[in-house]
């Protein structure tokens, strides 16, 4: 029957233990399985034995191996069986160690959905349907996307479109409302907004800049107008023009250059109200 001749320390990991059977290496496993199963030189293993403990001891490795892949960030049990068959353990070995890790609560997709919801409305604006894509690429199962409403509502996300809209509204302000129209709209659709939300945003912004601006704009254009009012109705005085000759002229002039009615009739008010 094969014999334990040699148990050497590993230099690298002092937890494992190098096991070598009639003078050749054989396997390494945990000092906590050396414990168990009382391994020392002189020992008699069979077969079946030493295949019970190379199993326990993959067990024991791969619930390790986890642990550490966790110590950097938090991680779906999709992301952990991918992990686990890529440093080459069987199905079984990683549906134990997954069953372990859900026993501990050291995984769990619900609450990782929930975590992961509140880190990203934290951060930088984003749209429900980019933070569904980045679920599914982490293996989500889709019946749990119905549960990002209790994490994300409608009127958040309203908010996080409106956010990155005004952002992308204020860095372009310099270029006309319809190029930047488009900018914002294209950031939006990047960050996983749709576009019925990104179209209430911006005629919630955009549209209300271009009516401030057009409202300022006809403010410049009154005063404009007056100034102009004021001009020609000094010349035609100085000319003898006065009462309805003079408000026919200047009402002339202001047409031509293409005042509104609304606009000429102010302007009239005022300057030929002083003459009363």
């Amino acid at each position: 029957m094969p014999v334990v001749t040699k148990m050497i320390k590993q230099k690298k990991n002092k937890e494992y233990y190098n096991i070598y059977i009639d003078g050749e290496y054989s396997f390494s496993m945990h000092e906590e399985l050396v414990i168990l199963y009382e391994m020392k030189k002189g020992k008699y293993l069979d077969i079946e034995k030493m295949g019970e403990i190379i199993y326990e001891d993959n067990k024991k490795r791969a619930f390790n191996r986890a642990l550490h892949y966790l110590s950097y960030r938090r991680r779906t049990q999709w992301e952990i069986e991918e992990y686990l068959k890529k440093k080459g353990f069987n199905e079984k070995i990683v549906e134990l160690t997954i069953e372990k890790l859900k026993y501990y609560n050291l995984i769990d997709d619900e609450d990782y959905i929930k975590s992961y919801i509140a880190q990203k409305k934290s951060g930088n604006p984003i749209g429900r349907k980019k933070l569904l894509f980045d679920l599914e690429k982490k293996g989500i199962d889709n019946c749990l996307f119905d549960q990002i409403d209790q994490y994300y509502t409608q009127e958040e996300e309203y908010e996080q479109a409106k956010k990155l809209a005004l952002k992308y509204n204020k860095k372009y302000e310099k270029i006309s409302s319809k190029e930047r129209i488009y900018k914002i709209g294209q950031a939006g659709q990047r960050r996983g907004f749709s576009w019925e939300i990104m179209k209430n945003v911006i005629q919630e912004i955009v549209e209300k800049d271009q009516e401030e601006e057009k409202q300022y704009q006809q403010q410049v254009d009154k005063q404009k107008a007056l100034e102009w009012g004021e001009k020609y109705k000094k010349r035609y005085k100085k000319q003898g023009l006065v009462g309805l000759k003079l408000k026919q002229k200047i009402t002339q002039i202001l047409r031509i250059r293409g005042y509104p009615w609304e606009v000429i009739e102010k302007v009239l008010t005022t300057i030929l109200d002083e003459e009363k």
